[in-house]
C-alpha cells in the first residue's frame, strides 16, 4: 500500500527498508512491551541488525523504552513499545448511509467517535462534511492536531479509477458522472488540518483494518468479503487485488452473447457467472414480503418498510423466523458460491466474512460452508478457515486509520 500524490492508497513494492520498518513495528505493536532480544528471535533478525531499527525508531519518538524486564541472570533486558501517545491517526467511513469517524492511538484503540449524515455527491458538499467531522472527532478526542499524522476515508460508491474521482447521479443525463475528485478533497483537507489525507474503498479499508487487529486474519493469504454483495479483496502477502461489484450493474451481461453462443454454455459453470448486482439481504427481504409471505419482520418495523435494516432482518431469523431465515440461508449460499471461486483461484489460508453480514451467525455461516464443501476444489478448501469479522460496524474506519498507520510505519 503507498499513499499517492492525488491521495490514493494504491499498491506499491516495498524496498528492503520499508519492508523490514512495517514488520518489526507491528511486531512491537501487537507484542509489546517487548525485549530487542526476544524480538530478535521472534522475527529472526541479527540482534545487532534489530537494534539498529529500534534506536533510529527512538530517536524519531515512535518507539520509546518502558521499564526493564525480569533477568534470568545477568542485566534486566529493556522493553520497547510503540510510543502511542506521540502518534494519532483519524479513519473515516464514508458509507451508504453516513460519515462516521474514528481518531485512533498508535496502537489503533478507538479515543474519540463522530457521526453526521451522508452529504450529497457533489465536490463542494463532501469537502464541507468531510471538514466538519474531521473537526468534532479531533475536538471530541482532545488531541493536539499536531500529532495527527494521517486521515484516511474509506468510500462506497463508484469510483473513477481514470479521473481519481467518486461517481454521483448526474440528474439531467439519468446516469453516473465523475463529480468529487480526491485530490481536491486531500488539498481541501490539508489546507484546514495540515494533516495528511487519503482515499480508498470501503472493503479495501476493511480488509486491512481486520489484518491490522484481528490475529487470525494474520495469514500471508487472506481473502475478505465485505457485506451481503460479496464485495472481496484478495491479500496474498504485499499484494492485493479487489472486486467491487456495487459500482458495476450486472444485469444483462450476457446479452451479448448469441443465442447460439448461450446454448453451448455448460449447466455446470452456470455458478461461474455474476449475479444480479442489486442483491442484497434488505432487497431479498423486501422481495419476499411484497409478495405476500408472512413474516415477523414487519412486526418489527411496525408496517413502516422504509425502516427496514439488515439488523431487523438478523433479529426476526433470532425468533426463528421462516422468511428471514430463508433470506439470509439465500444471501449465505450466493455468498458461498462467491467464495468458492475465489478459493479456487487463489487458495487463500483464511476467509473472513465482515462488514455487517457476520452478524447473522449461524444461518449465515451454515450455508456458506456447505456451499463451499460443494464447490471448491478438494485441496484448497481443505485447509481454508472461513471466519467471521471481529471489526464489526468500524471495518471501514478502523480500516482506514490502520492504513494510516501502515504508512507512518513505511516512512519510519
Amino acid at each position: 500500500m503507498s499513499i499517492t500524490k492525488e491521495g490514493l492508497s494504491r499498491y506499491q513494492v516495498l524496498n528492503e527498508r520499508q519492508r523490514k520498518n512495517l514488520i518489526i513495528l507491528d511486531a512491537v505493536r501487537r507484542n509489546g512491551p517487548i525485549s530487542k532480544a526476544d524480538l530478535s528471535k521472534d522475527l529472526g533478525y541479527n540482534i545487532v541488525t534489530l537494534s539498529n531499527y529500534v534506536d533510529e525508531y527512538i530517536k524519531k519518538g515512535i518507539v520509546k523504552q518502558s521499564g526493564t524486564e525480569a533477568s534470568k541472570g545477568g542485566r534486566k533486558p529493556t522493553l520497547i513499545e510503540l510510543n502511542k501517545k506521540e502518534v494519532f491517526l483519524i479513519g473515516i467511513d464514508f458509507s451508504q448511509e453516513a460519515l462516521s469517524a474514528v481518531l485512533t492511538d498508535f496502537m489503533l484503540n478507538i479515543i474519540a467517535e463522530a457521526e453526521m449524515p451522508r452529504p450529497a455527491i457533489e465536490q463542494d458538499a463532501v469537502s464541507a462534511a468531510l471538514v466538519s467531522v474531521i473537526k468534532e472527532v479531533i475536538k471530541k478526542a482532545g488531541v493536539n492536531p499536531a500529532k495527527i499524522k494521517f486521515v484516511g476515508i474509506g468510500s462506497y460508491g463508484m469510483t473513477d479509477e481514470k479521473n481519481k474521482a467518486l461517481k454521483g447521479l448526474d440528474e439531467e443525463k439519468g446516469r453516473s458522472r465523475a463529480t468529487v475528485y480526491f485530490a481536491d478533497l486531500k488539498n481541501d483537507i490539508e489546507k484546514e488540518f495540515n494533516i495528511q489525507a487519503f482515499f480508498g474503498t470501503d472493503a479495501m479499508f476493511a480488509a486491512f483494518g481486520e489484518r491490522a487487529v484481528n490475529p487470525e486474519a494474520a495469514a500471508e493469504n487472506l481473502l475478505y468479503i465485505f457485506k451481503d454483495l460479496g464485495k472481496g479483496v484478495i491479500i496474498r502477502g504485499e499484494v492485493y487485488c479487489g472486486t467491487n461489484i456495487t459500482g458495476v450493474d450486472l444485469e444483462g451481461l450476457t446479452g451479448i452473447l448469441s443465442h447460439e453462443e448461450k446454448s453451448k454454455i455448460l449447466d455446470d459453470s452456470l455458478y461461474l457467472k455474476p449475479w444480479n448486482a442489486q442483491m442484497s439481504l434488505k432487497k431479498e427481504a423486501l422481495k419476499v414480503i411484497e409478495s405476500g409471505v408472512g413474516t415477523k419482520i414487519v412486526e418489527f418495523v411496525k408496517g413502516n418498510m422504509g425502516q427496514l435494516t439488515d439488523d431487523i432482518i438478523i433479529k426476526a431469523a433470532a425468533s426463528n423466523d421462516e422468511l428471514a431465515i430463508d433470506v439470509i440461508e439465500g444471501i449465505g449460499i450466493n455468498l458461498g458460491v462467491r467464495i468458492s471461486y475465489l478459493i479456487n483461484l487463489f487458495a487463500p489460508q483464511v476467509v473472513i466474512i465482515g462488514g455487517g453480514i457476520e452478524r447473522a451467525g449461524e444461518v449465515l455461516f451454515t450455508q456458506i460452508k456447505k456451499t463451499v464443501q460443494k464447490l471448491s476444489l478438494e485441496k484448497p478448501k481443505q485447509s481454508v478457515a472461513i471466519l467471521p469479522s471481529v471489526t464489526g460496524e468500524k471495518a471501514v474506519s478502523l480500516g482506514a486509520a490502520s492504513v494510516g498507520l501502515r504508512e507512518v510505519f513505511l516512512e519510519s
